[in-house]
């Protein structure tokens, strides 16, 4: 017997098809829930409502063995010419892994190991990327458009935005004449 599926992607866009069974979990973050995370907040042009982005996730149960799937979708802009990006995070359970793929639009990904060591490494539509054990990580959106990035996560890894807020990461991304450029942040 066929069944149809409950679920459907467009993998061109990074939208979830409405079936009106899914579990989808919608979550959007605005300027004000993200100023910690810019070196320079007090940005006037922005309004503390404006979405910054947003993470749908067809979202499991916690327990081991299960996955999550989800899209993260970072508009354009700058915050005092330093670009958007997600808060970043390591996983509560420091032993998972993940992957995220480009779907559309252009930016950065960052990657910080418990080491401290930290890569920065360009996300584009079919990129792939593999974020190891132990390793905090950010998008960064570059372009003039939505950066829409997918992912796949055990769904009892967690999210540990902590440490993030508490250290950051060792890199800012700014708009320059280039498109961007790379700022390493020395500590005090």
């Amino acid at each position: 017997m066929e069944v149809k599926s409950n679920l459907y992607f467009n993998f061109e866009n990074g939208e979830f098809l409405d079936t009106g069974e899914q579990k989808l979990v919608v979550s959007k973050k605005k300027f004000k829930d993200l100023k910690s995370v810019f070196l320079k907040p007090e940005d006037k042009n922005i309004d503390d409502e404006a979405v910054m982005y947003e993470v749908t996730g067809h979202i499991n149960d916690e327990k081991a063995g299960e996955l999550n799937f989800g899209v993260t979708k970072i508009f354009p802009g700058t915050v005092n010419g330093e670009f958007y990006m997600t808060k970043g995070h390591y996983h509560e359970k420091m032993s998972h892994t993940e992957y995220y793929w480009g779907i559309k639009g252009s930016g950065l990904l960052v990657l910080k190991n418990t080491d401290g060591e930290c890569s920065v490494i360009k996300v584009e539509k079919n990129s792939l990327h593999y974020i190891p054990k132990n390793t905090a990580h950010r998008l960064i959106n570059t372009s003039d458009e939505p950066l829409v990035v997918g992912a796949c996560w055990p769904s009892d890894a967690g999210h540990n935005y902590g440490e993030i807020q508490e250290k950051g990461f060792p890199v800012r991304v700014f708009r320059s004449n280039n498109g961007y450029s790379i700022d390493k942040i020395t500590e005090n």
